[in-house]
């Protein structure tokens, strides 16, 4: 259930045209450049980082996290279709709102998708193998992974945007905040 409404989140803030996760930034750019779907290319990179990961921790690939990738880009699809399809917004202001509701979903689903504890994604993978090579805290790593991403969305003329930036900081609080009250009982 987190996947799909991580997912959701994830086509609105596609479908807002802001600027989007320097990860989903990558995808769309690669979608523009060489076709294919977004969600195809959540597979590709997932399976590129599955493989990747396994070379540099010297162990098997986690067929789950390939799993993981699988679901992420049918989501991403499914949605980025619907929305597409039914919604089409040229007003600013409805951007912003559907930007917003956007980074609210990614972390509900996050936090949701977390507390389950059904396969690490590929990039959350990544982010422990960075932790791991540069023993540095988590934060650290995933924000090593993000630039290395947004480089790379760059290259590929992703929709980097203002609100990128605000993603990268409002998303990390709003994850931390999801999963912290569950636990504690939204008192």
């Amino acid at each position: 259930m987190g996947i799909l409404i991580l997912t959701f989140g994830i086509a609105l803030t596609i479908v807002a045209g802001l600027g989007t996760s320097p990860y989903d930034a990558l995808l769309v750019g690669l979608y523009n450049s060489f076709g294919l779907t977004i969600g195809s290319w959540e597979y590709i990179l997932g399976f590129i980082l599955v493989i990747v990961n396994a070379a540099i921790q010297r162990k098997r690939p986690d067929l789950l996290a390939m799993v993981t990738a699988i679901i992420t880009g049918l989501g991403i699809d499914l949605w980025i279709f619907f929305l597409k399809y039914y919604w089409k917004i040229s007003i600013f202001g409805c951007k912003v709102v559907l930007f917003l509701f956007g980074i609210i979903f990614i972390g509900l689903g996050v936090a949701m998708y977390l507390q389950a504890e059904f396969a690490p994604s590929p990039m959350d993978s990544s982010m422990l193998v960075i932790q791991n090579i540069l023993g540095v805290r988590i934060a650290v790593a995933k924000n090593i992974l993000m630039l290395i991403f947004l480089l790379f969305a760059f290259i590929f003329e992703g929709p980097i945007n203002l609100g990128t930036l605000v993603m990268f900081d409002m998303l990390r609080r709003w994850v931390m905040l999801c999963q912290r009250k569950p636990r504690q009982g939204f008192k």
